[in-house]
């Protein structure tokens, strides 16, 4: 119990969330030593890759004599691939957006120790779209890069449609103290659908700026109407 030993494998395949198939998935992990490795693969019916992860992470797993955090204060190796992510899924997780498509393209690492992990990749993202179900707005040719670099959070460029007009997004969120997160960030939107149901429709144009820590952010900027209609219902 003090210095336990694992070492297994599973699969999950053919599995589905409300009605909405997942990508399979295979695990082989090991532990011993205070030790925990781990390689996963999330592949495509068929066997097509998706997605792997490997990770070689410090921890106490003992069942007996643990005195102290179980995370432990040596190094650290975690690396996730995303070959072709889809994002198909997210809606049937969630009510907010539907018709989602899209795939996530990139890799992410996690260096230094389990506790102070240094989160270093790119991920970029392609081809996406979704609507917004409580505006019935619907966003489409989304893309843009983030880079992870350990000290930040660097968002080169989102950009996409609404509508017939556009939006971007762009900046950089501190993460030097996890707890205490800082933002940069810039909005910008230029004659861009952001109502569009049986309420009524709106196009609007906007620059927005979110700065500061996160127990101090400050939001500032304008926003502005430019055309559309909103229907008042019969008394």
């Amino acid at each position: 119990l003090r210095a336990p030993a694992l070492r297994g494998a599973f699969s999950v395949m053919g599995a589905s969330y409300r009605d909405a198939p997942l990508p399979d998935l295979r695990d082989a992990f090991r532990y011993s030593n205070e030790r925990f490795v781990t390689h996963a693969d999330l592949l495509r019916d068929g066997g097509q890759p998706l997605a792997r992860l490997d990770a070689n992470a410090p921890i106490n797993l003992a069942l007996a004599g643990v005195s102290g955090p179980r995370v432990l204060d040596r190094p650290l190796a975690v690396d996730f691939v995303a070959d072709s992510l889809p994002l198909d899924a997210l809606p049937h997780f969630t009510d907010i957006v539907s018709n989602v498509h899209g795939r996530i393209v990139g890799a992410v690492a996690a260096r230094g120790t389990g506790t102070k992990p240094v989160m270093l990749g790119q991920l970029g993202l392609d081809f996406a779209t979704f609507k917004l179900e409580a505006f019935g707005v619907s966003m489409r040719d989304i893309g843009g890069l983030i880079h992870l670099t350990g000290r930040e959070i660097v968002i080169d460029t989102i950009g996409g449609k609404a509508g017939e007009g556009e939006l971007h997004f762009a900046g950089k969120i501190g993460i030097t103290n996890p707890l205490n997160p800082t933002f940069d960030l810039k909005f910008s939107a230029k004659d861009a659908t952001v109502l569009d149901n049986d309420v009524g429709q709106l196009h609007a144009t906007a620059e927005i700026a979110m700065q500061g820590p996160m127990d101090g952010v400050s939001v500032s900027g304008r926003a502005r109407i430019l055309h559309g209609t909103v229907y008042i219902p019969n008394a």
